[in-house]
């Protein structure tokens, strides 16, 4: 479902998650997290991110999560793992794989849309994607997912 209303305000198709402080690291919680995301963003190749991007979950507290696009890595601190984290780390990892074309296709393509539709919300929501294109290529899979504009989802490989 993409369309939401919660208080008189649009709920974005995937709504924040509060981190859980105090939460040590098991990798059984990392599992139940990544299932939950490959099942909640509809993930095209599960079998990439499954098995090809190594994720460390032991990391800074100044950065409580990352991503290596280059070594397909991401990290995540244990009170941060959460699908939406991950989602929001693995696009920078989808963005990654695109070609310095496609790159700028998808800025030609996104930047248009940023005052359109879900994009719109989830801006008056967070502003964290207005940054730069990349936190916002982020972002935009990250909150909005398979509800994306059908013309962005062609800059998301292995995701949508």
């Amino acid at each position: 479902m993409c369309f939401k209303i919660v208080k008189k305000t649009v709920a974005l198709p995937h709504p924040k998650e509060i981190p859980v402080y105090g939460r040590d690291y098991d990798k059984d919680w990392l599992a139940a997290a990544m299932t939950e995301w490959l099942g909640l963003w509809e993930v095209i190749d599960p079998d990439f991110w499954m098995d090809d991007v190594y994720i460390h979950q032991d990391v800074s507290v100044f950065y409580p999560a990352w991503a290596s696009a280059e070594y397909k890595e991401i990290g995540i601190r244990p009170e941060w793992c959460n699908p939406g984290t991950i989602a929001h780390e693995v696009a920078h990892i989808s963005y990654g794989l695109l070609t310095d074309k496609q790159k700028q296709a998808f800025s030609d393509t996104y930047i248009p849309l940023k005052d359109k539709g879900w994009i719109k919300e989830l801006y008056k929501q967070n502003t964290y994607g207005l940054s730069n294109v990349i936190e916002g290529h982020a972002e935009v899979y990250r909150y909005i997912g398979q509800c994306m504009p059908e013309v962005l989802k062609q800059f998301y490989p292995k995701l949508l």
